[in-house]
């Protein structure tokens, strides 16, 4: 007995994004942010469709991408990408915070 007997392999992704690998799963019509994209802040999609991102990671995703301080990008995305949420209308992505 394999580990293949209980379960179905996933396929090979052939895009090194996490929104790429959404895509080809068959997801369609996301929303999800685009500057910054935040992808690597992507911890996955709830039932109706909306790219749920966690808070920490998309600090972690400004620090390393525009080398920002932890304050700043916490900042720069309290002011900047939250704020802008509501804009998104239905199906604007979620954020996340950890426990």
């Amino acid at each position: 007995m394999t580990d293949t007997d209980f379960y179905e392999p996933l396929p090979f992704y052939e895009t090194s994004t996490k929104y790429g690998h959404l895509l080809e799963l068959g997801y369609e019509n996301l929303t999800v942010f685009e500057n910054p994209d935040y992808d690597s802040a992507i911890i996955g999609i709830t039932q109706d469709n909306r790219v749920v991102y966690d808070y920490e990671r998309m600090i972690e995703h400004l620090m390393e991408t525009d080398h920002m301080s932890y304050m700043d990008a916490m900042e720069f995305i309290d002011y900047n990408t939250l704020r802008a949420l509501p804009y998104f209308g239905e199906g604007a992505p979620l954020v996340m915070y950890g426990i």
